[in-house]
């Protein structure tokens, strides 16, 4: 009973980032950590454009939420796959002399982890969810899931292979674990 009562505690205390729903006027998404304000602008092609704080979703009709959800999700998708391909080509050289190889990245929605690692397919996938955390965050995670070409397990060498590579590994699982529900 102390254990269920410390966990809905601990879920409680922690920040709800809000829903953008399907990006309507006033909704608020977060990249990188930080939120911005969806502007609708109606036009031609279908897209999104940062702007001073805000994102401009254009859709050809902004009355249309499947159209705005979608054009919305498709950016979200999109750059997710350029921060973690970034992230990927930065950090893997270091791990290169070990014998991690520059994967394959993919990007889909996930909705129990933020990333997985198929070593023998030399591929990475990563949350669509991710690009809304912190780039902090986002780091640890493209760091856990090249590691997980050296230990395909979570063992005491994953943890000791991370921690070497990313010796605040442990502050930014729990940031990006207390970042917001999501």
């Amino acid at each position: 009973a102390d254990f269920l009562f410390k966990a809905l505690d601990h879920f409680a205390a922690r920040p709800v980032l809000p829903d953008p729903g399907d990006y309507g006027p006033g909704a608020v998404v977060y990249l990188l950590g930080k939120p911005y304000s969806v502007v609708l602008d109606q036009g031609m092609p279908n897209g999104v454009e940062e702007r001073e704080g805000t994102l401009v979703l254009t859709v050809k009709d902004p009355q249309d939420a499947a159209l705005r959800s979608k054009t919305m999700e498709a950016f979200l998708q999109k750059r997710c796959l350029e921060v973690t391909a970034e992230l990927c080509r930065r950090i893997q050289p270091a791990m290169a002399p070990l014998g991690v190889p520059l994967p394959e990245i993919k990007v889909r929605s996930m909705t129990s982890r933020w990333g997985s690692c198929k070593p023998t397919a030399c591929r990475v996938t990563f949350a669509r969810q991710l690009v809304g955390a912190p780039l902090a965050c986002v780091e640890y995670v493209v760091c856990h899931e090249l590691v997980h070409f050296l230990h395909p397990d979570h063992s005491k060498a994953f943890y000791a292979t991370l921690a070497a590579f990313l010796p605040d590994w442990k502050a930014r699982r729990q940031r990006l674990n207390s970042f917001g529900d999501w």
